[in-house]
């Protein structure tokens, strides 16, 4: 009988038992390398996923960033930027101008949804289904100082409620990713494209302090949204210094 040597237990058996051996002597020992998840790469993220990002413009210039959600023509927005502004008006990637309105507000989570006229005919992005761990990469998509589209890209420093357990801060995602003024209501992909947070306010007072509300507060918005939800249009207060 030929017996052979298992690479994985070290042991001479027949091979189909050496085969055998082997896959159960991976499972437990790592023989079999698991493929790495695939890098985060954010040119491509910008090509795929920039058309869903544009500029907010109001009467009184640049105000922030939004981003089409779905295919139904909504934006998101953070309220900060949007509620309560004259004259909206938001700009594609490609130069496109679309006047714009608040259709729902919530200051108390910062978020807005705006809709355009006409409707801006283009893919939007989707919400990612899980919320990202720390150290997870991610990109960031905005407009800052009405710059037209930027990506910024880092990790996601801290869950919510990790850095802050009491006010509003407590309830944002913590990134490294820059987010300067105008970056408000730009969209935080993972490495998949999927929106984990939208980019809200950073801290003045230290560097890669840049702060996202989670995408599970967009998902609850929309819910409220359609449900008729009393919702409230005036920005609440200062959760840093918002961008």
């Amino acid at each position: 009988m030929t017996l052979v040597r298992t690479r994985c237990t070290g042991l001479r058996c027949p091979p189909a038992l050496a085969l055998v051996l082997c896959v159960l002597g991976s499972l437990l020992s790592g023989c079999v390398r698991v493929a790495p998840a695939p890098e985060l790469d954010p040119a491509a993220l910008v090509a795929l996923k920039g058309p869903a990002v544009v500029q907010v413009n109001s009467a009184e210039g640049a105000v922030g960033t939004a981003f089409l959600l779905g295919n139904d023509g909504l934006l998101v927005t953070v309220a900060h930027g949007a509620a309560g502004r004259r004259g909206l008006e938001v700009v594609t990637a490609d130069g496109e101008r679309h006047a714009a309105q608040v259709i729902y507000s919530d200051s108390a989570v910062d978020l807005a949804l705006l809709q355009t006229t006409p409707p801006i005919q283009r893919p939007g992005l989707s919400l990612a289904n899980t919320p990202p761990q720390p150290g997870e990469a991610i990109v960031v998509l905005g407009n800052p100082f009405g710059l037209g589209l930027i990506v910024t890209a880092g990790i996601v420093s801290a869950a919510p409620g990790a850095v802050s357990r009491d006010g509003r801060l407590a309830a944002l995602l913590q990134v490294d990713a820059a987010v300067n003024p105008g970056n408000s209501g730009g969209p935080v992909l993972d490495r998949d494209g999927a929106v984990v947070g939208v980019a809200a306010a950073t801290l003045s007072i230290g560097q890669g302090l840049g702060f996202a509300i989670p995408a599970r507060a967009v998902a609850e918005l929309l819910a409220a949204a359609r449900i008729g939800q009393e919702a409230v249009d005036t920005p609440g207060g200062d959760p840093g210094e918002h961008r």
